[in-house]
């Protein structure tokens, strides 16, 4: 389990990926959950219930609205397919630490990591 994220990146720049790149178990393949968060924050700014196969992610709360893309796919298979996110135009207030938590009924793997965004 590992999440790959720039470590600094300039205000307003295009297409920065934070991918979240996991293995699981074909048993628990229905079962994929995965969930962002930001910096200490306990709820989720986005989640993908991955092994629905009708599923796609949702962003909850506002931070994030207009810097996801929602529709960017890179996963080979339909639980992997939405594993990264796509930020247009980050701002500063992006800066921090983010963390991609992906967990079945069995198991949880959690990976975390910190992107400067300077103006």
């Amino acid at each position: 389990h590992e999440l790959n994220v720039p470590k600094t990146v300039e205000e307003g720049s295009e297409n920065i990926l934070l991918d979240c790149n996991f293995n699981y178990n074909e048993s628990e393949a229905d079962q994929l959950e995965v969930k962002w968060y930001f910096n200490q924050d306990p709820a989720p700014f986005c989640q993908w219930i991955a092994g629905r196969s009708d599923s796609k992610p949702q962003l909850i709360g506002s931070q994030f609205v207009d810097a996801v893309d929602l529709s960017y796919t890179s996963g080979q298979n339909n639980h992997t397919k939405y594993r990264a996110l796509l930020l247009h135009k980050p701002t500063t207030t992006m800066s921090g630490t983010y963390t991609c938590k992906v967990s079945t009924l069995e198991s949880e793997a959690v990976a975390q990591a910190n992107m400067l965004v300077y103006s």
